[in-house]
C-alpha cells in the first residue's frame, strides 16, 4: 500500500458484485474477463492478483499472457473464449461512441454463455473496472499481493493499452 490506502471497508459496496460473476460463471470465464480486464486497464495489483489466480486454476503461463494480448493470439482461443475476451474489451475500452457492444457481438455471447450468463459477464466486467480504479488511484503495490510468484509480479513485458 501507498500513503494513499484504502481499506478493504471502502471496497466493501462492490464485493457483492464480483462474487455475483464467479457465482454464475465457470472460473476460467470468469479469470479470463479479470485478467483481461485489468491488464487492459493498467492496474498492476489486479493484473498480479488474476495472473495468480488464473495459475490457481491452471492456466500456463503462455496462456496468461496469451489472455493479455489475445488480439495477438486468436489462433490459441476457441469461439467462445475470443467471444468473451471481445465483449471485455468493448466494455472495458469505454468508446467515443455509444455502440462498443453490437448487435451481432452481444449475439455471439448469448450462443456461448446464454442471457443470464451474457448478463453476469457484464457485470462483472463493471465490477473489474471498478477494482482496478480503485487499485490504480490508491496505488495499490502489487508485490504485495499474497501467493503471487515472480512470473505474477513481473511487469516488465507487460502489454501496452489496446
Amino acid at each position: 500500500m501507498t500513503t494513499r490506502e484504502l481499506n478493504q471497508d471502502f471496497q466493501a459496496p462492490f464485493f457483492p458484485a464480483v462474487k455475483y460473476l464467479s457465482q454464475n460463471v465457470d472460473p476460467e470465464t470468469s479469470e479470463l474477463v479479470c485478467l483481461r480486464a485489468s491488464a487492459l486497464n493498467g492496474c498492476p495489483v489486479c493484473t498480479t492478483t488474476h495472473r495468480r489466480n488464473s495459475r490457481q486454476i491452471g492456466f500456463t503461463e503462455e496462456k496468461i499472457v496469451a489472455v493479455e494480448n489475445w488480439p495477438e493470439h486468436k489462433d490459441e482461443f476457441s469461439d467462445k473464449e475470443l467471444a468473451v475476451l471481445e465483449f471485455t474489451d468493448a466494455v472495458t475500452k469505454l468508446p467515443e461512441h455509444e455502440h462498443s457492444v453490437s448487435d451481432e457481438l452481444w449475439s455471439r455471447l448469448v450462443e456461448h454463455y446464454g442471457e443470464d450468463g451474457t448478463r453476469s459477464i457484464l457485470v462483472g466486467i463493471n465490477s473489474i473496472n471498478v477494482f482496478n480504479r480503485f487499485g490504480i488511484a490508491a496505488q495499490m503495490d502489487n508485490t504485495a499481493v499474497e501467493g503471487a510468484n515472480d512470473f505474477d509480479k513481473d511487469l516488465s513485458n507487460w502489454p501496452a493499452k489496446a
